[in-house]
């Protein structure tokens, strides 16, 4: 018997909450309304006999509605900080640039473009692709060389900050 209330009362709990907003606006009327107020509505018993039931109803469920927003604004926060770090660590990467892969990066600066043609089995490309900051654009080559895109994020951060993909090394080509 306790198996089944304790089901219930569970399921109960399930009820999403602004099905609870009316129960909390109602009961919080009934608790904190004047007597004369309730009294001119011919409810003024709400007042005497109702006061424990209303006040259960409102401690109830203005704690599932706090509950349920608060859950909603945390979600929001976590996004929020998430989106925040994997843009730090996507800036940070570009801030890291290898000497192959900034004169590989500078190409598409300095052609103007968004797109190039790379050897698909450069190891330089591929770490690239990995770090998500080029991708194959299709998956047909042209010869041997296959047609690599910047992404748009990178392509908006390079051109702000040139300096990254700067070239200031000699860099021996195989």
């Amino acid at each position: 018997m306790f198996d089944n209330w304790l089901k219930y009362a569970l399921e109960w709990l399930k009820t999403p909450a602004n099905y609870f907003l009316p129960i909390l606006v109602f009961s919080g009327f009934g608790v904190f309304a004047p007597e004369n107020l309730l009294d001119t509505l011919g409810i003024g018993f709400w007042g005497e006999q109702g006061k424990p039931y209303l006040g259960s109803a409102f401690i109830i469920s203005a704690s599932i509605i706090g509950c349920h927003y608060l859950a909603v604004v945390v979600e929001w926060i976590r996004s929020k900080y998430g989106k925040f770090r994997s843009i730090r660590a996507a800036h940070a990467r570009l801030e890291n640039l290898t000497p192959q892969e900034q004169e590989l990066l500078s190409g598409y600066l300095k052609e103007n473009t968004r797109t190039q043609q790379f050897w698909i089995k450069d190891g330089v490309v591929a770490g690239l692709v990995h770090a998500n900051i080029i991708y194959a654009a299709v998956h047909q080559a042209n010869e041997d060389r296959f047609p690599f895109n910047i992404r748009p994020w990178v392509w908006d951060y390079l051109k702000k900050h040139p300096h990254f993909v700067e070239i200031n090394h000699n860099i021996k080509k195989p």
